[in-house]
């Protein structure tokens, strides 16, 4: 399953922001958020959660996040439940054609040669990446590069655990 907060379970721990009061809300930055969440496609299937497992953590103002669901978290204060709704346009982007990429069928091991199957491949910069095979036609096949939660809308189930403040 993607991490889609990030592979990290503690983003960004610097020590660089001022102190605050833990008791306030999100809405400044340079605070340390823990949080249980569920994500789900709006009308659809649930994703990913973490409830009852570690909490994730991210530090605010550093773009660890989605800017959209960062702000909607910095309403919150530490308790608050809430479902944040994001459109894809405040989340991962529309799906778009031109993330679509085409390859010789035979480059593909015989196994991922299904339309739907996610497969990892190497990036020019060497890092992995998780691509769908979208269409197979004839000899050729056609990977989706689109982020695989592009074009849809997200649900964010948040409850606040802590708003903890960092020293400079």
């Amino acid at each position: 399953m993607f991490a889609y907060f990030g592979s990290r379970k503690v983003l960004n721990m610097g020590n660089n922001d001022k102190d605050s009061n833990s008791n306030q809300t999100a809405q400044e930055t340079s605070r340390l958020f823990s949080f249980e969440f569920t994500l789900s496609i709006k009308d659809g299937d649930e994703i990913e959660n973490n409830i009852g497992k570690e909490p994730m953590v991210f530090r605010s103002g550093k773009g660890d996040i989605m800017p959209s669901l960062e702000a909607e978290i910095s309403a919150m204060q530490v308790n608050e439940t809430k479902s944040i709704v994001l459109a894809p346009e405040n989340a991962y982007g529309p799906s778009s054609e031109e993330h679509f990429r085409e390859y010789p069928l035979c480059d593909l091991p015989e196994s991922a040669r299904k339309m739907g199957e996610f497969i990892g491949i190497n990036s020019s910069d060497g890092k992995e990446m998780i691509v769908e095979v979208a269409r197979i036609d004839g000899d050729k096949v056609y990977l989706d590069f689109n982020h695989p939660m592009a074009g849809k809308t997200l649900v964010y189930d948040i409850k606040i655990l802590s708003i903890e403040p960092l020293a400079e």
